[in-house]
């Protein structure tokens, strides 16, 4: 796996979608401006809806941009014969029905799938439970996660 590819694919990823979040914004604004959107009567929150949009959707670009620059800034090349840090792609199996995952280790962009040779990468940050425990481990050394109150044993397989 191209470590390299998958990240600028990630960063082209990030950077369409926030194109598309910076439209929807300026629209979302232009709405609860617009002479259209003027209450008509008191029961009449459209004005109000939009601007609570426009609202939240600028700070989503605000977000995005902030996770763009902090992954642009990030080292993802650590030492493959240290412990995991970020910017190491992890491979886990988890132990209670041995499926495999893969998840990316970055500073940002949580949640964030990338498809590469029809697998699925998975952006995980330290933040996250999963995360934190995988921080310091190296390879074959199994360690248990409590997600939503459910515990979840893994083994890391591999990463680079």
């Amino acid at each position: 796996m191209d470590k390299v590819h998958l990240f600028e694919n990630l960063i082209a990823q990030l950077e369409s979608k926030l194109d598309f979040l910076i439209r929807e914004a300026k629209f979302a604004k232009e709405a609860s401006t617009h002479e259209d959107a003027k209450a008509e009567n008191k029961y009449d929150t459209r004005s109000i809806e939009s601007s609570y949009l426009a609202g939240a959707q600028a700070k989503r670009v605000r977000e995005l941009k902030e996770d763009i620059f902090k992954l642009k800034k990030a080292d993802i090349n650590p030492s493959e014969n240290g412990p995991i840090n970020i910017g190491h792609i992890v491979t886990v199996k988890d132990l209670s029905n041995n499926s495999e995952k893969i998840l990316f280790l970055l500073p940002a962009a949580a949640g964030e799938k990338i498809k590469v040779d029809d697998r699925e990468v998975q952006v995980i940050t330290i933040d996250s439970p999963l995360g934190k425990k995988l921080l310091g481990k190296y390879r074959e050394e199994d360690f248990e996660v409590v997600i939503k109150n459910k515990s979840v044993e893994y083994l890391v397989i591999t990463y680079l």
